[in-house]
C-alpha cells in the first residue's frame, strides 16, 4: 500500500516537472518568435520593465493586516466602495424589481 503511495507520488512529481519544463519550451519558442518579428521592447515590456524599478527603488513595504483594516474603517474607503459595487440605475421604473432599493439592508 504505503509503495503504491510513493510510487504515486513520485510519477505524480516527475509528471509535473515534464509539464512544466514543456511549458518552459513553448514558453521560449513563442519569445523567439516575438522577438525576431520584434526586436525592440513593446512599450508594454517598457512600462513594466519601468514600474519594477520603481518598485525597487521605492523599497516597498506590505501592509500589515491592522492596517489594512483600519483603512476599511475610513468613511471615504466605505463610501466609494458602496458606490464601486451598486448596480446601475433600471432602465424601466418598477417599484417590485429595484435592486436599488432604499430598504434593502446592506451586509455585514
Amino acid at each position: 500500500m504505503y509503495r503504491r503511495v510513493r510510487l504515486l507520488k513520485a510519477a505524480t512529481f516527475f509528471g509535473a516537472l515534464a509539464l512544466s519544463s514543456y511549458e518552459l519550451m513553448n514558453m521560449r519558442k513563442q519569445w523567439t518568435y516575438y522577438d525576431r518579428f520584434y526586436p525592440e521592447a513593446t512599450e508594454l515590456q517598457k512600462t513594466l520593465s519601468r514600474e519594477a524599478v520603481m518598485f525597487k527603488e521605492h523599497n516597498y513595504q506590505t501592509s500589515s493586516v491592522e492596517d489594512k483594516l483600519r483603512k476599511l474603517e475610513d468613511p471615504s474607503v466605505r463610501m466609494i466602495y458602496s458606490q464601486m459595487y451598486q448596480l446601475p440605475p433600471q432602465k424601466y421604473a418598477d417599484p417590485d424589481n429595484n435592486v436599488n432599493a432604499p430598504d434593502h439592508k446592506e451586509h455585514d
